[in-house]
């Protein structure tokens, strides 16, 4: 799976896209630029997943004694020329091989890397810079960004529901709904991945995850899970949750951050949204559960399924609304989704109504579950 993944960036279109994004590039030339002198001058650099090497650049640049610029695609052999196109070929070294295969002479100073992928982790190469730091990174050694934060928010976008959806009611006349449900079908396979008005959201941005990069170990990405309560903040019809992250860098009284979400200028990143295949008409002061998990693919590491499972929280009683599974199956069809998944959403009702119970009389959920279990109110509770 990794052939496939190293091929995809030896697509010039991808890089074309990464270089226009001017705030990325920012991001990494002004930490160069401006900590330089701190962080790089004279010190030697792995600039991680190179791509067409400008990071590397900026690096030399700023006076670095050697960078090591890594990279398994054969991208690589365009950084090359780049790097002998500016004279800079005797600081800076291209590498064409996976990290984890890669030897260097001695310890790096500092690792330099844009790993971010959508959503923050989908196709990025986290894991690698795991590998790379706990290999190559002097004890004193940092690592560049050193924070990265995946927050997540409730969304209403009916405009989009409009013109890709709700247009096929009716065609010149004719109903098109098979073709709608089709299409709805397609849509809840996998996320959306553009940018979304701030207007669109509907409380609060909240963490999903909040990692320190320099002592993230790999347990800690192979799967993530976070129950997320939202206090919806106008009137709307929920439709989905979208996505957003910041990297950023904090080092004694330094600090930068690359934000990525709808309130600041787009980047090539956007924001990733997923939809619920059930929306929920909301208004201000209602409360919204998500159960947000992220998995790494078995097949694939470097993908993640995404699973969303929403429910509203109403005087400390939770109800079940609708649940998405993103993954790399089979296309979902969402009727028979629902009928195969009942027994496991009544198992999720079923879950946190003990747990409200629980919290309402101060007693153990063990023992909540028992005295329901002695009833045989199973059933009943359910319904």
């Amino acid at each position: 799976m990794d052939g496939d993944y190293f091929k995809s960036y030896e697509n010039l279109s991808s890089h074309d896209v990464m270089l226009k994004d001017k705030r990325r590039l920012k991001f990494y030339r002004e930490f160069c630029d401006f900590c330089g002198g701190k962080f790089v001058k004279d010190k030697t650099v792995l600039d991680l997943g190179c791509g067409t090497g400008i990071l590397a650049l900026y690096c030399a640049k700023n006076g670095a004694k050697k960078v090591y610029a890594v990279e398994a695609s054969d991208v690589a052999i365009l950084s090359r020329r780049i790097v002998e196109e500016n004279g800079l070929e005797n600081v800076i070294e291209v590498i064409q091989q996976k990290i984890e295969h890669v030897n260097l002479p001695d310890k790096v100073d500092i690792i330099i890397s844009e790993w971010m992928g959508f959503y923050l982790v989908h196709e990025c190469m986290l894991s690698s810079l795991i590998v790379a730091r706990d290999k190559f990174l002097k004890a004193d050694g940092i690592v560049f960004p050193n924070r990265a934060t995946l927050f997540a928010a409730p969304v209403s976008l009916p405009a989009y529901i409009e013109s890709n959806f709700n247009m096929y009611d009716t065609v010149d006349g004719f109903s098109f709904e098979n073709m709608k449900a089709l299409l709805w079908a397609e849509r809840l396979k996998s996320p959306l991945c553009e940018t979304i008005s701030p207007d669109s959201i509907l409380s609060f941005a909240a963490h999903v995850v909040n990692w320190n990069l320099s002592s993230l170990d790999q347990s800690s990405i192979e799967g993530i899970s976070q129950a997320i309560k939202f206090d919806i903040n106008c009137s709307a019809t929920l439709h989905a949750v979208s996505f957003w992250f910041t990297v950023g860098f904090e080092h004694e009284q330094l600090s930068s951050l690359l934000d990525t979400s709808p309130y600041h200028p787009e980047t090539h990143w956007k924001q990733t949204t997923v939809f619920l295949p059930k929306f929920t008409k909301v208004e201000p002061s209602d409360k919204l559960v998500v159960d947000i998990q992220l998995e790494q693919s078995p097949g694939n590491p470097r993908w993640y399924e995404i699973t969303l499972c929403q429910k509203t929280l109403l005087n400390k009683s939770y109800s079940f609304v609708s649940r998405n599974v993103i993954g790399s199956s089979d296309p979902i069809d969402v009727d028979e989704y629902e009928e195969e998944n009942k027994m496991e959403e009544e198992d999720d009702l079923l879950s946190v109504l003990i747990g409200a119970l629980s919290e309402q009389y101060d007693t153990e959920p063990s023992e909540i579950a028992k005295v329901i279990a002695e009833n045989n109110a199973i059933e009943d509770i359910v319904e």
